[in-house]
């Protein structure tokens, strides 16, 4: 795999000493992936910036770089300055955004002109970064051909962000129309072309959100072009917790809720339209007040004065919806049809019918007086059907809406993934009063699944529980529909990490779920069988998993996926108690699922990865690194772009890898893992605590012990922030930062830590459980580095009969138990029986591989030591020398441990 970061620092080094023109030069022939040039220039931009250049406004930067400030500074100087592959040769123009020059391609690979806009605000932190890479691919993915394409993008070596575009020749759309004295119709169809190049990025959810006549402009042949699409949308100061709020909007064009910092939508846009419409017909500006915006010319045909003032309704829900909707009734009214702006009258609609077919309308009316008669006979079934009709005809409506963006004609990096239809249906939802409260229920219902399987549990249990809340509205208490929203509600809030809660709402409804035997029976079993094993009660939640899969076999067919899928969670769920049996069963229905030729989906590939904790829990770390690179694979193969899926299996298997001493490429996946997660989740989310703590898992690895405690202490501090200290990551992350203040010596600290940590497991799982075992060989380190070595033995022994009882001892949690009870043993003068834990140690650790070295040294100083102890001194000596061999590792060691090696060797 390529490792970005340490490929990025190398560049970094690289160029970091260069003179500014020949960096450029350098970063242009070396440097092709634009992802990392912009990472590149960033990190340059800051290391220049010793006076905090970033924090100052770009327009403060661009007048710095002209004549070192000089008074009679203009963007004119800039002309000649590279910007990534361009070269600037001419102001084109400037605005509130930035300053626009015509560019000519510089790196002499073909001839290309293109217009450079510097932007007007900076970057100032690494998430503004993230931000301004992510709208820029979002731009750049959109092509329409009514759309001037973004090029690239980046930051020049002075801190100044820039978007390289499509120059495009051409005059704006006002001025177009008023040297070619275009009449009416003409104008309107010009306009009504625009709308469907908006209606296009309204598919793709992108809004353009300042749309002017300078943004609009006619080629010489006639062709519309729009430029700045979604640039407002990366510029957007909506960062409120760290900046004022200041709307980007031009005033005149800009929507009502722009002004008011309100949220942006696709009528923002449609508000724009009819703005620019109503210049384009009247010649006068747009009006700056909303009463002077009621009053048109009455010269103006009524079907575009009501057209217009739809468009520029003060409430965007007056409004049409969006460009699509507005480009279609301006085509009825070119083509002389009733348009929607219309207020309802069938004198209007009969009228227009008759303009465009008056010489067929004497001929059939006697047919449709007849047609009429009929009509009132039969008028009594109409009024029967109507409920129905209006109901389906909401539904099929709001349905299109939805998913209009999804057209099979739209490019298919631009379509709107389920989970941003899902949102974007929810709040269509809010506004739809047609819907009667059942199926609006069901909506919301649905729209949540989609989420949940789209990793967004928050919003899949908000939606959940408004649906919840409309049956109990409609009095529905208790229906099997209920019952159904309750188990997709209950899962949600387990996998949001409110398992108490899920597990509250389902308790009471398990009569129901066992009163029929049907695939909600088995989901509803299995939720709360899922809800009982995150709140610490594995037996009762073994127990349900068992008669939800017997169910399962009831129910389902016997090769069917649904079926397979039962076993798998069956096998999840063993693995609390009995690992090897539930190695076997994933193992044996995989490889069924494999001969049936069944699609490798979630399911499966979810299992994958669980099949390779269960190796690696059992020491086949080799195991388990093909296995995790196989899921790895077949997660991108499932899913684009940055997903929690995709996310977790890097931290997997970068905390694998870290655990083999795999340290650089371990490092790198943990480190896409993060930047993943910090795409998707805030920082307070369990993902992003899951990614620090696998980073200080691997610092301690890699005996970084100062990195590890920055790391891990961060992770502590966000779980108490957020209240979710008793998360098991949560409480691991703590275990695992009292390991890393021990190995600094800071050993009071780690006290604290390791009693937080022990308690909190107690508290989530009990005494009786592995976790807690796991738990308790922490304390016991503690206990031995405080000398209390006989505490620190009965605390290893009881953690010992734990895993026993329940037999989860194995592979490196085995390994570090009993390596752990060596040491302890040999502090008690207790060397032979020291030498038999060690014993047991051996093979797990061999098995593991060479690394981490912190590991081997540590057995190694301890046979030493209990060797010496026996008095047996060849065996003694030669342990030493083996240990001596690894001293890079000597960190992993205490103090004393070291000295006892070097004295042996003497």
């Amino acid at each position: 795999m390529d490792n970005t970061y340490t490929r990025l620092r190398a560049l970094f080094e690289q160029c970091v000493e260069m003179p500014e023109g020949e960096c450029e030069l350098w970063i242009d022939r070396h440097v092709v992936d634009t992802d990392l040039r912009l990472e590149l220039e960033l990190l340059l931009a800051a290391d220049r910036g010793e006076s905090g250049f970033l924090q100052q406004d770009v327009v403060a930067h661009i007048d710095q770089l002209g004549a070192a400030g000089a008074e009679d500074f203009s963007p004119d100087s800039l002309i000649g300055r590279r910007f990534g592959a361009f070269r600037l040769q001419r102001l084109l123009g400037q605005g509130g955004q930035g300053t626009v020059y015509l560019a000519d391609r510089a790196d002499g690979d073909f001839a290309q002109t293109a217009a450079v806009k510097l932007l007007r605000r900076g970057i100032h932190d690494s998430a503004e970064h993230r931000r301004f890479r992510r709208e820029r691919e979002i731009l750049a993915r959109f092509e329409h051909a009514g759309v001037a394409r973004l090029i690239d993008g980046g930051v020049s070596g002075d801190g100044v962000p820039y978007l390289i575009m499509e120059y495009v020749e051409g005059v704006s759309i006002e001025q177009w129309n008023v040297e070619r004295g275009a009449e009416l119709h003409n104008c309107v169809a010009l306009f009504a072309q625009l709308c469907e190049i908006v209606a296009a990025a309204h598919r793709a959810l992108i809004v353009h959100r300042d749309l002017k006549p300078s943004n609009v402009l006619v080629t010489p042949d006639g062709v519309v072009k729009v430029l700045d699409f979604g640039i407002a949308r990366l510029l957007d100061e909506d960062d409120v917790q760290t900046r004022t709020v200041i709307p980007l909007m031009t005033p005149g064009y800009g929507a009502p809720e722009q002004a008011r910092g309100g949220a942006i939508t696709l009528a923002t846009d449609v508000h724009a339209l009819g703005m620019l419409l109503r210049v384009l017909l009247t010649g006068s500006p747009p009006p700056m007040t909303p009463g002077e915006a009621k009053v048109l010319p009455g010269h103006l045909p009524a079907e575009l004065r009501w057209i217009i003032a739809k468009a520029c309704a003060l409430e965007p829900e007056r409004r049409y919806r969006d460009a699509t909707e507005l480009g279609d009734d301006l085509a009825r009214f070119l083509g002389a049809r009733p348009v929607l702006a219309h207020p309802p009258s069938r004198w209007y609609t009969t009228r227009k019918f008759i303009n465009r077919h008056r010489g067929g309308v004497l001929t059939t009316a006697a047919v449709l007086i007849a047609i009429l008669a009929s009509a009132a006979v039969a008028g009594w079934q109409a009024r029967v059907a109507r409920e129905q009709a209006l109901r389906a005809e909401a539904t099929r409506d709001f349905l299109l809406s939805v998913f209009e963006a999804a057209e099979e004609d739209l490019p298919k990096d631009a379509r709107p993934t389920p989970d941003v239809l899902a949102r974007a249906a929810a709040k269509k939802l809010q506004g739809d009063t047609r819907l009667a409260p059942a199926m609006h229920a069901q909506f919301l219902s649905m729209l949540g699944a989609i989420s949940y399987r789209t990793s967004d549990a928050v919003a899949a249990a908000e939606y959940q529980a408004q649906a919840l809340h409309l049956l109990d509205l409609a009095g529905d208490t208790n229906s099997r529909e209920r019952l159904r929203i309750e188990v997709r509600l209950a899962w949600a809030l387990s996998n949001a990490g409110k398992a108490a809660e899920a597990e509250t709402l389902l308790a009471p409804r398990l009569a129901a779920l066992r009163s029929v035997t049907d695939e909600l029976s088995v989901d509803g079993l299995s939720a709360y069988s899922d809800a009982r094993e995150a709140t610490g009660h594995v037996p009762e939640s073994l127990a349900l998993i068992r008669e939800a899969t017997d169910l399962a076999q009831k129910v389902y067919p016997p090769d069917s996926e649904k079926s397979l899928n039962a076993l798998l969670f069956l096998g999840h769920a063993l693995s609390n108690t009995d690992i090897r049996q539930a190695t076997e069963l994933t193992e044996s229905t995989l490889a069924r699922w494999r001969t049936l030729n069944l699609p490798k989906r979630q399911s499966y590939t979810t299992a994958l990865s669980d099949l390779a904790e269960f190796k690696r829990r059992q020491g086949d770390v080799g195991g388990a690194v093909r296995l995790l690179r196989e899921t790895l694979r077949l997660w991108r193969d499932i899913h684009e772009g940055a997903n929690e899926d995709t996310a977790l299996t890097l931290s997997s298997l970068g905390r694998t890898l870290g655990e083999r001493g795999e340290y650089e490429e371990a490092e790198a996946l943990l480190k896409e893992s993060s930047a993943m997660i910090a795409t998707l989740y805030d920082p307070h989310h369990r993902y992003a605590i899951n990614a620090l703590g696998a980073e200080g898992a691997l610092a301690i690895n890699r005996q970084h012990y100062a990195e590890a405690v920055d790391l891990l202490q961060s992770s502590a501090t966000r779980c108490d922030e957020a209240k979710m200290d008793s998360q098991p990551r949560c409480i691991t992350n703590r275990q695992q930062l009292s390991l890393a203040l021990l190995r600094l010596g800071r050993i009071d600290e780690a006290d604290v830590a390791m009693a937080r940590s022990l308690e909190l497991r107690r508290k989530l799982v009990g005494e009786k459980t592995a976790e807690y075992a796991y738990a308790l060989r922490g304390s016991g380190e503690v206990q031995h580095a405080q000398k209390q070595f006989a505490a620190a033995m009965t605390t290893f022994d009881a953690a010992l009969a734990i895993h026993t009882q329940l037999g989860t001892l194995s592979g490196v949690d085995a390994a570090a138990l009993y390596a752990s009870r060596a040491r302890t043993l040999v502090a008690l003068q207790r060397p032979q029986d020291a030498l038999i834990e060690l014993e047991r140690a051996d093979p797990i650790v061999r098995k593991m591989g060479p690394q981490p070295a912190g590991r081997q040294i540590r057995i190694l100083a301890t046979r030493a030591a209990a060797y010496a102890a026996l008095g047996r001194a060849d065996e003694a000596r030669a342990a030493a020398r083996d240990a001596s061999a690894l001293e890079a590792a000597r960190a992993a060691l205490e103090p004393g441990d070291w000295e006892l090696v070097q004295q042996l060797l003497r």
